[in-house]
């Protein structure tokens, strides 16, 4: 919990954008979890450098699929691109999802449902980081 609110408090404070070649962070990011659960999309082509924050969009992605494996029993895919000029990446899970009335409020440091209160631990700062890094502007 406190490496979590570190996390939070810091997030992406004080790191400069960098060029990153994106492809191999979130190759590194799924590499990293070594869960059997957790596939990577056919790829597109390559998304290649692009300027950011690197330890924040690590940190959000990896989140993201923490999440996706906490919360859901089957397979989770991570896919990225590109599309109509944007950069994207997409988890996708078969977990139970987060209702469109309350994304607003789970983002929120410390906020978690209260189904989510009885299942796998968690500290309620998981969304509020990678809200926080999907906001910040480099």
């Amino acid at each position: 919990i406190i490496a979590q609110f570190i996390d939070f408090a810091r997030a992406g404070v004080n790191e400069e954008a960098v060029p990153c070649d994106l492809d191999e962070l979130v190759n590194d990011v799924v590499s990293s979890q070594s869960n059997t659960r957790l596939k990577l999309a056919s790829q597109q082509p390559s998304v290649g450098w692009l300027l950011c924050q690197p330890l924040a969009v690590r940190r959000a992605l990896t989140n993201l699929i923490d999440n996706a494996l906490k919360y859901s029993e089957d397979e989770v895919c991570v896919h990225w691109g590109t599309e109509a000029g944007q950069v994207f990446v997409d988890i996708q899970d078969q977990g139970p999802g987060i209702p469109q009335d309350e994304l607003l409020h789970v983002t929120r440091p410390f906020v978690r449902r209260d189904q989510a209160r009885g299942g796998p631990p968690g500290s309620g700062l998981g969304l509020a980081i990678v809200d926080r890094m999907a906001r910040q502007k480099i």
